[in-house]
């Protein structure tokens, strides 16, 4: 019985999960909306926070940063290092 349990609660989350990430989608995309003239190629940085009118999100962005060229390399694990099982990554 437990282990029924168990299952079930995870597959709960994983649906609260998913809609969770499927509402911070959303958000981003109608943040990165708001800005205009955006270049056709670049990266935006944004900071925002988001508060709830009427059940409406309104995004309110007070830090932002685009550049026009994207960067050639991507880097995840700036200054970090992680242990995993072929050695370790970063510095």
């Amino acid at each position: 019985m437990l282990g029924l349990f168990g299952y079930s609660a995870m597959a709960g989350n994983l649906e609260m999960v998913e809609e969770n990430v499927q509402e911070l989608k959303e958000l981003n995309e109608k943040a990165v909306k708001q800005i205009p003239n955006l270049p056709e190629t670049g990266t935006v940085d944004l900071k925002a926070k988001v508060f709830y009118n009427d059940g409406s999100p309104v995004i309110d962005i007070y830090k932002k940063k685009i550049t026009t060229e994207k960067d050639d390399e991507i880097n995840f694990n700036q200054g970090y290092t992680v242990e995993t099982e072929q050695g370790d990554i970063g510095k």
